[in-house]
């Protein structure tokens, strides 16, 4: 009994009130002790219950309004972030079209370049049968020249 009572003692020193009254003078041991006048009332359970929930409410009164100003704060940050992106695209749109009207006519000078490149690819096949018919005839000629002359 007397290991129980030792072992509880500390325990009962490191226990404080949970609500003081402003005029209570602390002991060395770490206690607090009411004065000793008539006026102090020791608080109910109730006036204790009624302060926690005040103190609860408040506190989650700041943090639901934390919540909003950090809400209020990325939204406008959104805003300015599409604002800027609206006044990029109107600076470019005027890029964009000279870039669409620049590969509309290269687009256009591409495929006259390939219709060119393929008439003279037939213009040279042409060429080429003119000129084999033009050295078959000299060499028949210089046939006929020689039997003749010989």
């Amino acid at each position: 009994l007397d290991q129980e009572m030792k072992a509880h003692a500390p325990m009962e020193q490191q226990r404080q009130p949970m609500f003081t009254s402003p005029n209570a003078n602390p002991n060395p041991n770490g206690s607090t002790q009411l004065p000793q006048s008539s006026s102090y009332e020791r608080p109910t359970t109730s006036d204790i219950l009624q302060q926690e929930q005040v103190f609860l409410t408040n506190t989650l009164q700041n943090t639901k309004l934390d919540s909003v100003h950090t809400v209020e704060s990325q939204m406008v940050q959104i805003t300015s972030l599409l604002s800027q992106f609206s006044n990029l695209i109107s600076e470019q749109q005027e890029e964009i079209q000279v870039i669409a009207e620049t590969t509309k006519q290269s687009r256009k000078n591409v495929d006259d370049g390939r219709e060119k490149l393929v008439e003279a690819t037939e213009r040279k096949k042409q060429s080429r049968h003119y000129f084999a018919w033009a050295i078959f005839i000299m060499g028949l000629l210089l046939l006929f020249f020689n039997a003749v002359l010989s």
